[in-house]
């Protein structure tokens, strides 16, 4: 992986054996490993506690430099670390 990758997945492994839940939130980028990630799905159920909101089929609206993108949430496994 190299440099920041290999901090994360170290601290994130290392935070595991002490007993911690660990999920590494990152963009899927184009030029990912997909092959290395099991269990790769778009994710389909969302349940926010403090706004007590739950939605099905999730999409994600944010803008970036004026435009705006509907990002869906995607989950998967890599090293034994949740995505």
């Amino acid at each position: 992986v190299g440099g920041l990758g290999d901090v994360i997945s170290g601290l994130g492994k290392a935070l595991q054996r002490k007993g911690h839940l660990v999920e590494i939130i990152l963009p899927k980028y184009d030029c990912m490993q997909y092959d290395l990630i099991t269990d790769m799905k778009v994710y389909h159920y969302l349940f926010v506690f403090w706004l007590m909101l739950q939605a099905l089929d999730v999409v994600v609206e944010s803008y970036f430099d004026g435009l705006l993108f509907r990002n869906k949430i995607w989950v998967g496994t890599i090293e034994g670390l949740k995505l």
